[in-house]
């Protein structure tokens, strides 16, 4: 079969342009992949940097009182996210009740956490102290609730 292709001229040249342009094409894509990738640097996770430098700022001025909102805030989102409770307002019996059933802690315990709750909200200012004891209480309902 090869003997048709090397008989004529113009066929031996184009065979022989097509192997060469093959072995070319082979070489040059080989040298193309094997190029070395280089190595990126994740960008860094500054989140909790960013979280400091809010926290700081907070505490300089003084308010506890906004901390304290902001804390109780994000504990009722995460209520309402973990219990499925859609309306949470924690002043009702039946809320604290079906609170109390969800999660497993007694109800007197929860009765506390809200007393807490409502104090550091409704107080025209709220000390270290009171904030350190409701940061205190949140985490220890989050711990036992899980």
């Amino acid at each position: 079969m090869l003997r048709v292709l090397f008989d004529h001229e113009a066929l031996r040249y184009a065979t022989y342009l097509a192997l060469l342009g093959a072995l070319l094409f082979v070489v040059v894509e080989a040298r193309r992949r094997q190029r070395i990738i280089p190595v990126l640097r994740p960008l860094p996770n500054t989140t909790l940097q960013f979280t400091r430098t809010v926290a700081g700022l907070y505490r300089q001025g003084g308010s506890h009182g906004l901390i304290a909102e902001k804390k109780i805030g994000l504990f009722l989102e995460h209520l309402r996210a973990r219990y499925h409770e859609p309306g949470l307002d924690l002043t009702d019996d039946a809320t604290r009740e079906r609170l109390a059933q969800k999660s497993g802690i007694p109800r007197p315990e929860i009765d506390a956490l809200v007393r807490r709750l409502n104090f550091a909200l409704t107080a025209p200012q709220v000390s270290d102290a009171e904030l350190l004891a409701l940061s205190k209480a949140i985490n220890s309902f989050r711990q036992a609730a899980a």
